[in-house]
């Protein structure tokens, strides 16, 4: 049974009374290093003559321990046993300390020398992986892995033979680690050997880790930053000139009120920068030295927003970047660029993991260039709100946002989409811009808490629009650029009416042509703005089956509805509107300034009427009035609607 020890009698232990004071937080760090010192060397004759640590066992030292309120003191002790009583302790145990240290915000040496401790503690593959998870959490609250622990971790991993099995997790550790403490590592392994390409191998596991890497990697094919040999290595920095002192600037009286801004301000600032004038930020002041580290945005962009840079211009700066900046979440990442080459889409598609794996909300993903950048196949994030692609080739299956169960917002523009449906049970606001579908295929849009649509330009096939119950505005501009146009059109007149119906009007069963393609998912909408080009039948024939418009208030339509003999169309789509208010038709001007406009509303009159009742604003926008507009007037008179001229 392990005795645990009252706190009280602890002060026997660590010699904790009133003749060690503590070093106050005022004083400069080599002071505090020296009294740190002196006060160890007294524990330590403490412990020494100490009948009390004398008759400790390990359990009890452990059980101590991590009970006290001063971390730094126990593991003093703990240290002190193991080098005097040979006392064996679980890393579960430095584990415990080096967290409270962090907590505590004390010295980063301590911490270090706890994960050192916790590291060499483990005697069992089990025991490291577990180490390993702890020290993720450490440098994600604390700070990062010195040299020695490193160092350490690796040795142990070679020892247990988990190097070739957890590659992938050193990996992680080593994007925690400062990049000076890599080379060092990468030259100190190479240090005796001539080349690493000369055929001296290095230690087994060890040589994969490092050629996997892409920092050292690249150190590996240098010949003036990689030693030849451990006396080349001592001169490796001779020929760099020697530090001028520089007078130290005079005292500057006025107050930094900016930099009494807390954090979360300061960031909101830095968000509207590119990354490189974030970075340069932290010669400012000591406020900002390290601020740009933890940011909450990060735009990788030129530093001219107007003129996109190639990614062979951002690569080596963003790579280190990411490489320095500490593992706090992202609310917005933004990645320009205009040219990439192959050697560089890896990289790329690498910022956008980090993007996703820092818990990304806001994600903009925009290629200026002269090619089309295919994105990874899946798209896995549960934080991910807004997605806004410009430039990219969409996979088949990357439109399926199922692993994205938060996503409300995504735009889609200038893009090549490989996929026959868009699926998600979260979006709400959608939006394609002049984009290219390459297969023959209508894509199915699958998203039932839709409520704001826009769809501009879309070159290929129409997509179907399935049931949208929650859809409250809906933006639908069709051109004649689209492969649903009829190929025999003749002045509102298409051929599928006739006996000699041209190839892309006679409906297809395999692309449910024969049902509604647009309207019956869009049949919810509370405000509509459909402007199809001329000679498109999509609408034309979506009327054939024209579902009833239950809650549309607002409806502006262009000449397309009105170009027909009988102006049908028209007449159609006003009469399934029960509840219409607004109508508005931009008759053959593009505005948004028109030369003409005219102002009407619905006139209760002792005639039945076939319209809406509650249509209370008319308005009919043109260039001129002409024989056109004329009889677009005549035919709404005749549906009691009063013009004002």
């Amino acid at each position: 049974m392990i005795q645990v020890l009252r706190p009280a009698r602890f002060t026997e232990l660590t010699g904790e009374d009133e003749d060690i004071p503590r070093p106050p937080l005022s004083q400069t760090r080599t002071a505090q290093q020296s009294r740190r010192r002196k006060q160890k060397k007294q524990l330590e004759r403490r412990w020494r003559h100490s009948a009390v640590v004398a008759a400790l066992t390990p359990a009890q030292a452990a059980a101590v321990a991590t009970t006290h309120a001063d971390a730094t003191s126990a593991l003093d002790l703990l240290t002190f046993l193991s080098r005097e009583r040979s006392h064996e302790y679980s890393p579960d145990t430095f584990a415990t300390l080096a967290l409270r240290l962090v907590e505590a915000r004390r010295c980063p040496a301590d911490v270090g020398r706890a994960r050192v401790h916790m590291i060499r503690a483990c005697r069992t593959p089990l025991e490291m992986t577990r180490a390993m998870d702890d020290l993720d959490t450490l440098a994600r609250r604390g700070p990062r892995m010195d040299l020695m622990a490193y160092g350490a971790l690796l040795v142990q991993l070679n020892t247990l033979g988990m190097i070739d099995v957890t590659r992938a997790r050193q990996l992680r550790q080593a994007s925690t680690v400062h990049p000076p403490i890599l080379v060092f590592l990468a030259t100190g392994l190479v240090g005796s050997q001539v080349r690493w390409g000369s055929g001296a191998p290095l230690p087994q596991g060890i040589d994969l880790f490092f050629l996997s890497h892409p920092i050292l990697s690249t150190l590996a094919s240098s010949d003036r930053l990689l030693p030849r040999s451990p006396a080349h290595a001592r001169h490796l920095f001779d020929g760099m000139p020697r530090r001028k002192k520089r007078q130290s600037a005079p005292p500057v009286s006025i107050a930094d009120r900016i930099g009494t801004l807390p954090d979360s301000l300061l960031h909101h600032v830095l968000s509207f920068l590119p990354v490189q004038a974030v970075v340069r930020t932290c010669v400012l002041a000591r406020r900002w030295r390290h601020l740009w580290r933890s940011t909450t945005s990060l735009r990788i962009v030129g530093l001219d927003d107007n003129y996109y840079v190639d990614v062979e211009e951002l690569r080596k700066f963003v790579d280190h970047f990411l490489i320095l900046r500490e593992r706090t979440d992202l609310d917005l990442v933004e990645i320009k660029f205009n040219e990439f080459c192959e050697e560089d889409q890896p990289y790329v598609k690498t910022w956008v993991r980090f993007a996703l794996m820092c818990k990304v909300r806001r994600l903009t993903f925009h290629v200026r260039g002269s090619q089309y950048l295919y994105l990874d196949p899946h798209l896995v994030s549960r934080h991910l709100r807004t997605l806004d692609l410009d430039g990219v080739g969409l996979p088949e299956t990357f439109l399926d946002f199922g692993s994205c169960p938060v996503l409300e917002d995504l735009k889609i523009s200038h893009c090549i989409i490989n996929a026959c449906r868009i699926l998600s049970h979260s979006l709400k606001h959608l939006s394609i811009y002049c984009c290219h579908n390459e297969f023959n295929c209508r894509i199915h849009v699958s998203t039932p808490c839709l409520v704001s649509l826009k769809l501009d330009h879309f070159i290929g096939r129409t997509p179907l629009l399935e049931n949208m119950a929650l859809l409250e505005s809906a933006d639908v501009y069709l051109s004649d650029y689209c492969k649903d146009v009829c190929l025999n059109y003749d002045s509102g007149v298409l051929c599928g009416s006739n006996n000699n119906a041209c190839q892309n009007c006679v409906p297809i069963e395999d692309d449910c042509s024969r049902e509604c393609v647009l309207l019956g998912g869009i049949s919810n909408a509370k405000y509509l703005k459909l402007l199809p080009g001329s000679k498109t039948f999509v609408f034309t024939r979506d009327l054939k089956h024209c579902p009833t418009f239950i809650k549309l208030k607002t409806l502006l339509l262009n000449e397309y509805w009105c170009e027909a003999p009988d102006l049908d169309p028209l007449a159609c789509i006003l009469k399934n509107s029960p509840v219409l208010e607004k109508l508005t038709l931009q008759l053959f001007s593009e505005g948004p300034n028109h030369k003409v406009e005219i102002k009407g509303r619905y006139s209760s009159m002792e005639r039945p009427s076939a319209i809406s009742e509650h249509l209370n604003i008319v308005e009919v926008k043109c260039s001129v009035v002409d024989e056109r507009i004329l009889k677009v007037l005549k035919f709404l008179s005749a549906l009691n609607i009063c013009f004002i001229f």
